[in-house]
């Protein structure tokens, strides 16, 4: 979703003035691999997206059947690995940006409309499943309070609509949400890191956040272990705690954009042990360098695969969608009557909800069409 290669720039301090992201910044993109726009992390999206689907069903259907997709998948791999591709994408994206106004903008054109439309979506449709009249349900402290925090991003402060989902595991609209003012507060990390990069040394400022995010995770999960109280640990993954990721892809994009080889797959493999059986405090250091080092090995270092869906980019829409509807699913009572054919049925709705958001309502929003085909950043 990034606009196309710039020329170089005649003044860092005359570009730095207007805010852009600029090659004495980054560097010159002009000798760019041409891995940055031949890669897997389309594929890789899809990939993710679908593990956190796998690891929710199995979580919140609440089927014994259907236990093992949440023991098989991880919803924490997903999410974090969707973290090192923003790391990785959205500073290319940064980087090819005439101004911040344009970098700005792409983003908020590709998170925002369909994140508009599940919010907006689900306090509108989801009264057919409300246990209230109509004029109750939107007249309801709580529907204006779920649209009103759910659209500022806090989906925390008002998670739950009137009447709705009362006899699911969880009552939760959208639990998937709590992500998107992460996603959203790197993006506003970007050119504060690239300003103090410029001054101080992009390395050394990616090394230094690196450490702080590191230390901020731990710290309160260390806390958290040793007052048994939760707010700590939840704490300790919101923003400043999953920035690690964020910045190891950063630096993976640095890497490959100067040139330098990915990770080999014994590389790739050592990180898949580390993550898969490492624990407590050392899995949480070590997770950071575990996922990127998978992601970056399978982005750019492994060979390029087809593309499942080369004229689109439904990975967003499956993450966003698929928590309402599951919930739909499991009010209906279909996971009680069916749960393997209720499973499947969920995967179908899901990508074809997905597929029509991104036709109807991501795509429209999107511009510089071409570029946007090269990285879907």
């Amino acid at each position: 979703m990034a606009d196309g290669v710039r020329s170089q720039p005649a003044s860092s301090a005359r570009a730095v003035s207007r805010g852009v992201g600029t090659s004495e910044i980054f560097a010159s993109p002009q000798t760019m691999p041409e891995r940055l726009s031949s890669n897997n992390f389309d594929l890789l999206r899809l990939l993710l997206a679908a593990t956190v689907v796998v690891y929710h069903t199995g979580i919140l259907s609440q089927q014994p059947s259907l236990s093992l997709l949440s023991v098989w998948m991880s919803g924490d791999l997903g999410v974090q690995g969707f973290y090192v591709v923003s790391g990785f994408l959205v500073t290319m994206s940064y980087d090819r940006s005439r101004t911040l106004w344009s970098y700005a903008a792409k983003r908020a054109r590709r998170i925002a409309p369909a994140y508009l439309a599940v919010v907006l979506g689900a306090a509108v449709l989801l009264v057919f499943l409300s246990t209230l009249q109509w004029s109750e349900y939107f007249r309801h402290r709580m529907w204006a309070s779920y649209v009103f925090w759910n659209l500022l991003l806090a989906n925390f402060a008002s998670p739950d609509l009137p009447g709705v989902f009362l006899d699911n595991y969880k009552q939760a609209v959208n639990g998937s949400l709590w992500t998107i003012k992460i996603e959203v507060g790197f993006y506003c990390m970007v050119p504060l890191m690239a300003w103090l990069g410029h001054r101080l040394g992009r390395w050394r400022i990616w090394w230094v956040m690196l450490a702080l995010s590191l230390a901020w995770r731990i710290g309160f999960e260390l806390a958290g272990n040793m007052t048994g109280t939760g707010f700590w640990s939840k704490l300790a993954i919101q923003m400043p705690g999953q920035l690690s990721f964020f910045i190891l892809g950063a630096m993976a994009y640095e890497r490959t954009r100067v040139g330098l080889p990915g990770p080999s797959l014994p590389i790739a493999v050592a990180a898949a042990f580390a993550y898969g059986f490492s624990d407590g405090l050392l899995h949480e250091l070590m997770a950071p360098f575990a996922v990127a080092g998978m992601i970056y090995w399978a982005a750019i270092s492994c060979p390029k695969l087809p593309d499942i869906l080369p004229q689109g980019d439904i990975s967003y829409g499956i993450y966003l969608y698929h928590w309402p509807i599951l919930q739909v699913f499991i009010a209906l009572g279909w996971f009680s009557a069916a749960p393997v054919l209720a499973a499947i049925a969920l995967f179908v709705t899901v990508v074809v909800v997905a597929a029509a958001s991104w036709i109807m309502i991501e795509r429209p929003f999107l511009m510089h069409r071409k570029s946007h085909a090269a990285i879907r950043g």
